[in-house]
């Protein structure tokens, strides 16, 4: 073969698999997916074949959950420990089934499993002393007395 017949047998091939391509593009796109052109370029008729038997991609919706004991499609929001008694609870307050492992509002099951670290409230007596503070601050810019503020002082120390 000389230089032209290949090159042609080149442009013819390439041509083939660029329809091959199309076509497994189509039909993947037909399923729900996006692209698929290289399956059907590179691996031609097996490509098309692949991409044709391909699942449909399921996305789950939140606003309607089939439970598998009652079999009927059931609003998110109806889901409680009746229904779905190994669920979970979020911290935002719902209820999840068991096999949600996020919540609508954004957490985790992870997270909302985890124990949560107790805020610490500043005891009463940093309370006070700050309120002191605050009162001494007042007494020395000169907006308060001394009276007032000796009357504040046995107010805050005798609670």
């Amino acid at each position: 073969m000389d230089g032209f017949e290949i090159l042609i047998v080149l442009i013819v091939n390439l041509g083939i698999c660029c329809i091959l391509g199309a076509i497994s593009k189509t039909v993947n796109e037909k399923n729900g997916y996006y692209g698929g052109f290289a399956w059907g370029f590179w691996l031609g008729i097996i490509g098309i074949i692949v991409v044709a038997v391909r699942q449909p991609p399921f996305y789950h919706s939140s606003e309607s959950i089939i439970i598998p004991e009652h079999g009927e499609k059931l609003p998110a929001s109806a889901i409680s420990e009746e229904n779905a008694p190994n669920g979970w609870h979020c911290r935002c307050g719902r209820y999840n089934a068991q096999y949600v492992s996020s919540c609508v509002c954004g957490i985790s099951k992870r997270e909302a499993m985890s124990p949560q670290p107790e805020t610490v409230e500043p005891d009463d007596e940093m309370k006070k002393i700050a309120a002191l503070k605050e009162y001494q601050k007042l007494l020395e810019d000169g907006i308060i007395t001394q009276d007032e503020f000796d009357a504040k002082k046995k107010a805050i120390l005798s609670e």
